[in-house]
């Protein structure tokens, strides 16, 4: 019987994962092409050589939830200076999905900080 039910969570775990490997795909799709397309009109077609990275970078930041792979999307494709940064999570946009919420605290210090200081309100 345990082996059973351990067959049919690891059943159940491999369509979960084809599932949102699939969903990650069509939204790298939605966005990576027509940021592609802007980016060969406003830098020139230069810009079509990071498609292939920038596609897989987007699927994999998507499908496992990679934070620094987006932002290296916005910087690969539109040279957009950019960061990800949050609290400490574990298992991220998947299945037991937690953040540790000291770090959540400790976040939000830190952004509201970076705004004060951005603004010039130090």
């Amino acid at each position: 019987m345990q082996a059973d039910h351990a067959s049919m969570m690891s059943m159940t775990r491999r369509a979960y994962e084809t599932g949102r490997l699939r969903t990650s795909i069509r939204k790298a799709l939605y966005v990576v092409v027509p940021v592609a397309i802007v980016a060969c009109f406003t830098t020139g077609p230069a810009a079509l050589a990071w498609l292939p990275v920038t596609f897989v970078a987007w699927v994999i930041a998507h499908w496992r939830g990679g934070p620094l792979l987006r932002g290296a999307f916005f910087g690969l494709v539109g040279g957009i200076p950019s960061v990800c940064f949050g609290p400490y999570a574990e298992a991220a946009h998947g299945v037991g999905e937690r953040v540790y919420l000291p770090s959540v605290v400790q976040t939000a210090q830190v952004m509201g900080l970076f705004i004060r200081d951005w603004c010039g309100l130090s």
